[in-house]
């Protein structure tokens, strides 16, 4: 196996692996905001999501990021945070399981 096949075999690995671990959780886990300096599962999985994208596409193809190529940022989702979700309505509008689920 070479390097390109390890990576893709990994991908498919985690892809499969972080959506069991969030699929079946209510909007409510979802974007549950603990105390402290802590960020919703919603912000790690887009943030995982969002960071794929940037090393693929921009950083090893030299190519615009899905995000902004396929228009995903007109969905409300801030495409450029890098961050804490703020807590106030509207941080993180339409950023459900499914939206993720699709640009994955």
């Amino acid at each position: 196996m070479n390097i390109i096949d390890f990576f893709i075999t990994e991908q498919k690995r985690l892809h499969k692996w972080m959506g069991e671990s969030v699929r079946e959780l209510t909007l409510e886990e979802w974007n549950y905001m603990p105390q402290g300096n802590g960020n919703s599962i919603a912000f790690l999985v887009w943030h995982c999501v969002r960071t794929e994208d940037n090393i693929l596409r921009f950083i090893l193809q030299q190519r615009p990021p899905r995000w902004n190529e396929e228009n995903w940022h007109e969905t409300g989702c801030d495409g450029q945070a890098s961050g804490r979700y703020d807590g106030s309505p509207g941080h993180w509008p339409g950023l459900y399981h499914s939206l993720l689920y699709a640009f994955w």
